[in-house]
Formats: structure tokens, sequence, C-alpha cells
């Protein structure tokens, strides 16, 4: 009788911490993605801006740039921006960071689930409309790769539309592992139309601590007129 029991709890235990990424909808999200991820946004609009304690913002930049592909390379391209109502010039510093940026696209995200990722979903059993489509909703967590080599950990929701298993809307709170930087939630809404798979907005807050002083910084982005990158 004791080693029933014993048995019995090892299997509630393997229950209670069984993976849902092998779930049809999931299956269905991963296959949608996978067949996507090639998109780059020929347009992308960046609004930053820096958060007060009341979450009002201020110092608000908006900048807008293009991509385009030259010699098989993606060549990023500025097209005028403004801060506090007035120009910024080619030459600013988050321009020239922006478009330093490698713009290729990326096959890396929790859909595809990369052996270094170490995630985890599970299907919650809620439901609810989000942006006007039936949806489940699926929490995750995990660590993705950092640039520099350290793993980043990460936890999240992702609601799914019912019928086809499309990703519709995430939430998504990464804590890097880098001095200054506290934690950085993304919000990420995504469309899908004629079988076409993108981001169409993401939203971010990054909470920063030095020498005492909070500060939170806003980057609210859109993405258009997307075009299919070759490899």
């Amino acid at each position: 009788m004791k080693k029933y029991f014993i048995i019995l709890l090892l299997v509630s235990a393997a229950f209670l911490m069984a993976d849902d990424q092998a779930d049809e909808l999931w299956q269905k999200a991963q296959a949608i993605a996978q067949a996507n991820w090639r998109w780059v946004a020929g347009e992308m609009e960046l609004n930053v801006s820096a958060l007060d304690d009341d979450n009002s913002e201020m110092m608000a930049s908006s900048l807008m740039f293009s991509f385009e592909l030259e010699d098989g390379e993606i060549a990023g391209y500025y097209d005028g921006g403004t801060r506090s109502g007035d120009l910024i010039p080619e030459s600013d510093q988050m321009v020239q960071g922006m478009l330093s940026q490698d713009m290729s696209p990326d096959s890396s995200s929790i859909f595809f689930n990369n052996a270094d990722w170490t995630l985890e979903v599970t299907k919650t059993g809620v439901t609810d409309k989000v942006l006007k489509q039936n949806c489940a909703e699926f929490t995750f967590k995990g660590e993705r790769p950092g640039e520099d080599g350290k793993p980043i950990p990460m936890e999240g929701k992702v609601w799914l539309a019912l019928d086809t298993g499309v990703p519709v809307y995430m939430e998504q709170t990464m804590f890097p592992p880098v001095d200054m930087v506290k934690r950085i939630d993304n919000k990420i809404t995504y469309q899908y139309k004629n079988d076409i798979f993108t981001v169409k907005k993401l939203d971010t807050i990054t909470a920063v601590e030095a020498m005492g002083q909070k500060v939170k910084m806003k980057n609210a982005v859109k993405f258009k007129k997307y075009w299919w990158f070759e490899i």
C-alpha cells in the first residue's frame, strides 16, 4: 500500500509539472510562427518617452525608419523625427543606435522553443475575448539566450485564437542580468491577414535603477509594410 501511494504521488507530481507545448492549439501557433518568421517591417514608427511617478510621459521623441533590401542585405534609413517639438538630426545618438541594429529576421521565439530556452508552457483553461477574438490563455516561463551568453529569465502570458491557434496578444516580463536594468515589460500585438502573421505593435516599459534613482522608459513601436526576406 505504501508503494502504491508513492507511485500515486510521483504520477501526480508529473501531471502538475506537465508542459503543454504538445497541446493542439499551441502546435498550430508554432506552425504559423515557423512559416512566417522571415517577414521584415518596411516601416517602423518609434515613440520613446520617460515616465514620471504618475506614469505621465516626459521628453517624448517620435522617429520614423524604413528598411529595404540592398545587395542581399537589409539597409536602414532614418525618415525624420522630433523630440519635444524639435527636429532630431540623423547624427543623434538614438538615431544612430537604431540604424546600427541588425534587422535581419530572427526565428527565435517562444513558439520555436529552441533547446536553450528551457521553456515551460501551461494552458490555463481560461478563455476570453481579446482584441475582438475568442482566445485561449497560455502562460509561459523560461530563459531566453542573451547577447553576452547570459540567459535572461522571463515569464508571461499569450492568447491564441480558439479556432486557428493564431497568436493574438502577449504580455511578457524579462529580468535581464544587467546592471541597473531591473525588468522589461513587453506587450505585443500580433496581426494575421491573408495567411501572413506579423507583429503589429510592441509596447515596452524598461525599469532602470542607478545611484538610488529609479527611472522608467517607455517605447511604443508600430510596424508596417512588411516584405519577405529570402535567405
